[in-house]
């Protein structure tokens, strides 16, 4: 279907009802791990489409994040209960855990790139973490900042390269803050926040500007670039280097509801749905669709070097 094309979900797995919030690819690549609604964290093994509980908070899990460091498999959890929890992975079964740090707020939004751990909160608190620090014991975030948008945030997104993030909020707008880990430097002359999900007309028109939320940002690994995917049905590729927008795309009549990079930038999927930004009324006036679309990425839409 030339550059694009349409999939749907060949296997499911079943999670007694509990509403998925956030998934992971595992490290052997044959098994997702889900954050739940029913406080658990369940692991879905795609060969045999069985899931099991390996871990649980003490109210709705919000969001995973995994990696591999010393030879030990870490999983961090994020929950409602404000509680980030700290596990390795020994048995393919059972998590065990090896710390936890409270944090008096509920986590909204998780993201990790090692070494950088970041979770958003309400009032637009951001706590961060050196992850390397675990290892001696210390589960404690380094640091606590405040969103540099003026709104509630919607996501949040490490970069690529572990060494910030890039951030989101409800009047369509990005902040790219960079994190010295090393020094605990939070506020860097490279900071910056942009328009990316609204639409304005030009002065001197009176029309009044459209604002959608950042529904989500995604980084690809391969060259530190990002796709911002918003309430207003379209999707962007940024280069924060460059502070430039590689791709733009038409609105689709349903808002985008997630999206990813293939871990080469060669491929992005992309999922239209209802995000329930206009409440549950909303889905008695329509019925919205629920599409994954699976597109190529060209080089100079993944990538733009710097003038």
């Amino acid at each position: 279907m030339g550059d694009q094309a349409q999939t749907q979900v060949m296997l499911q797995g079943t999670t007694n009802g509990a509403p998925i919030l956030g998934a992971i690819w595992c490290i052997d690549q044959v098994g997702v791990l889900l954050a739940c609604a029913d406080n658990n964290i369940k692991k879905w093994d795609l060969q045999t489409n069985q899931v099991v509980n390996v871990g649980s908070h003490s109210q709705p899990v919000k969001d995973l994040y995994m990696f591999n460091q010393n030879n030990t498999t870490v999983v961090v959890s994020g929950g409602w209960d404000a509680r980030v929890k700290f596990w390795t992975w020994s048995n393919p079964n059972q998590l065990n855990q090896i710390g936890e740090s409270y944090l008096g707020k509920p986590i909204h939004y998780m993201s990790g790139e090692f070494p950088l751990l970041v979770t958003a909160h309400s009032e637009m608190f951001i706590h961060y973490w050196d992850l390397k620090t675990i290892f001696s014991g210390n589960f404690n975030p380094q640091g606590v900042t405040t969103s540099p948008l003026k709104n509630a945030t919607t996501c949040i997104q490490c970069f690529a390269d572990g060494k910030g993030y890039a951030i989101g909020s409800i009047e369509g707008r990005c902040g790219i803050k960079y994190i010295d880990l090393a020094g605990n430097k939070v506020n860097l002359n490279d900071d910056f926040c942009f328009k990316s999900h609204r639409i304005e007309e030009a002065p001197p028109s009176t029309v009044p500007v459209k604002v959608f939320a950042v529904n989500g940002l995604t980084f690809n690994k391969t060259f530190n670039t990002f796709a911002t995917y918003g309430q207003d049905g379209c999707y962007f590729f940024w280069n924060k280097d460059t502070k430039s927008k590689l791709k733009s795309t038409k609105a689709a009549p349903w808002p985008v509801t997630a999206a990813d990079y293939l871990e080469n930038a060669t491929m992005f999927a992309f999922s239209y749905g209802y995000d329930w930004g206009k409440g549950a009324e909303e889905t008695k006036k329509q019925q919205y669709p629920v599409k994954i679309y699976i597109r190529k990425v060209k080089e100079d839409e993944a990538f733009k070097k710097k003038a």
